[in-house]
């Protein structure tokens, strides 16, 4: 029969209890990944939704506003592409 003191029994359900930890963090920032990576994407497709229909209202009604909703709209879109491809460069 195996004698364990307080100590090495408190030793051992630390080293548990730090591995369940480390395998549970592992799984958060995976997770948390893939849902970035999603959220990306998504913002990315509304930004180049709002941008080509802001471009199709200011051919169809070229207002000032308009012109200007649009130049702002693909800036945006702009901007968001350039910024996803620097985070895409970096997890390759």
């Amino acid at each position: 029969m195996l004698a364990f003191s307080e100590a090495n029994l408190t030793q051992i359900i630390l080293a548990v209890i730090g591995g369940v930890v480390t395998i549970q963090l592992t799984y958060i920032r995976k997770t948390s990944e893939k849902v970035h990576t999603l959220v990306n994407s998504s913002m990315g497709a509304q930004l180049k939704l709002v941008m080509e229909l802001s471009d199709d209202k200011a051919a169809k009604d070229a207002t000032p506003e308009n012109i200007e909703a649009a130049r702002l709209a693909r800036a945006a879109y702009v901007e968001h592409q350039r910024k996803q491809a620097i985070v895409d460069s970096k997890e390759r």
